[in-house]
């Protein structure tokens, strides 16, 4: 039997060994009765055996008054035929937000799935399909709803919005990519105030006294004083102040107390500068000269140039061969996704038996791999060392992990969370692939040395 359009043909066969097709009944009416019937097997061997106007079909006619149990025991027939997109129509026809979801899902409609998901309030879903659809902006707004914040930082970056990833960057500590991204914001955008005011707050605390000043010179520049701005103007009056510029650091707490006749700090500043000094009207701050800087109404300096973020440890992954293949840029969002991680002599990278919840890639120092048994001692089976990647199994099945591994001497690793990594190589298809692929032949590398261990 085989199916043509929305009819059921069968080829009969003559004596003389031909034959002929002929109508044996209408497909749409035939299916409709086995998912009756409770039958969906039946049903779905001879839907996927059509051609697709018969879902259409299927679909119209449970348009026309259909019961919530009809469309149900369509979307699982749907589902048993493996055409999910359709799946997806009956799911959300009565109303099933996390089940049409996941078919949407499974049918790389990830806008769709978005949606549903949220629907459904899961909103962890929900971003994680957004920004699989490169909708960062959505994808973010939603990490941060569901307390993932690296990941909400990692898209408000992949949307431009450097501002609000930067900001999130450095209340995770994640400082070096934070000061990157910050420095990112164009002078003309909306929140390059806001972004350099962090970054001179970040160059304040740290003792960089001059980043510090340039930054809060910055918002003093391209912002009003008022409430907002005060207490950069507050800041950069006493670094100029510890850097011997009484009569610009007086200038600007003039301002700050023309605002604010009360604020402490302006007071003991001032009282810090001495009975002499007299206070300074605020409002000129096309009079601020910075340390380095030439004479007011002078050529303009050279623009500054940005602090590069030293990333001490990017050079040791470029340069592991599981990441060869990648471009610059895919290997810097690799870079974001790691934690960095070590582990003295004896501690446990992967307990054996657990399940697999992360990535390591060894960055330096040498770990054992052990396979334990009931009263027996452990059996070392490898030595690996820089460059090893443990736990790949993980990506691959979700079985427990079948060895311990630790280390044997100081081990700095980096650690890559398998659902982040999972959702990042989704995004990034091309990187993925290369990822994927190494993997692949490091199982192959591993079966292969089982096979000649086994043959002797």
């Amino acid at each position: 039997m085989t199916v043509y359009g929305s009819r059921e043909i069968e080829f009969e066969f003559s004596e003389d060994g031909g034959g002929e097709f002929k109508p044996s009944g209408n497909v749409v009416e035939v299916v409709f009765d086995h998912v009756r019937r409770g039958e969906t097997e039946r049903a779905a061997s001879l839907l996927a055996a059509s051609g697709p106007d018969v879902g259409d079909h299927l679909i119209r006619e449970a348009e026309i008054g259909a019961s919530q149990e009809l469309w149900r025991r369509l979307a699982k027939l749907f589902a048993a035929a493996r055409d999910v997109g359709r799946a997806a129509k009956c799911a959300e026809a009565i109303g099933d937000h996390e089940l049409t979801a996941g078919f949407y899902e499974a049918a790389y409609d990830w806008p769709h799935a978005a949606e549903a998901f949220q629907r459904a309030g899961n909103s962890r879903k929900a971003a994680e399909m957004y920004e699989r659809s490169l909708a960062f902006d959505k994808a973010a707004a939603l990490y941060l709803e569901a307390g993932d914040h690296l990941r909400a930082a990692e898209c408000y970056a992949r949307a431009g919005a450097y501002y609000h990833a930067g900001h999130l960057y450095m209340r995770l500590g994640r400082y070096e990519k934070g000061v990157e991204v910050l420095q990112r914001v164009d002078r003309m955008q909306k929140w390059f105030a806001e972004s350099s005011a962090l970054l001179g707050r970040f160059f304040d605390k740290t003792g960089n006294a001059e980043m510090a000043m340039a930054h809060y010179a910055d918002v003093v520049r391209s912002r009003p004083l008022d409430a907002a701005t005060l207490e950069v103007h507050h800041r950069l009056a006493l670094l100029l102040a510890g850097n011997g510029r009484a009569d610009q650091a007086a200038r600007l707490w003039g301002g700050v107390l023309g605002v604010d006749p009360r604020h402490s700090g302006a007071v003991e500043g001032m009282k810090l500068l001495g009975p002499g000094t007299a206070l300074k009207d605020g409002g000129d701050v096309d009079m601020l000269v910075l340390p380095g800087e030439g004479q007011a109404g002078a050529a303009p300096e050279p623009p500054r140039q940005e602090v590069a973020a030293v990333r001490v440890d990017f050079e040791v992954l470029r340069q592991l061969p599981m990441f060869g293949a990648l471009t610059l840029e895919e290997l810097r969002a690799m870079h974001t996704l790691a934690d960095r991680v070590s582990f003295a002599p004896g501690g446990v990278l992967i307990e054996q038996g657990q399940p697999g919840a992360a990535l390591y890639v060894l960055a330096s120092g040498s770990v054992a791999v052990e396979v334990l048994a009931p009263g027996k001692p452990p059996v070392k089976v490898a030595t690996l060392g820089q460059g090893a990647a443990l736990g790949e199994m993980a990506m691959v099945d979700e079985a427990p992990t079948s060895a311990r591994v630790t280390a044997i001497e100081q081990v700095a690793a980096f650690r890559f969370p398998l659902d982040r990594l999972a959702t990042h190589l989704a995004t990034d298809p091309r990187a993925g692939f290369k990822v994927m692929r190494y993997l692949g032949r490091i199982l192959s590398v591993r079966l292969r040395e089982a096979n000649r261990a086994i043959a002797g």
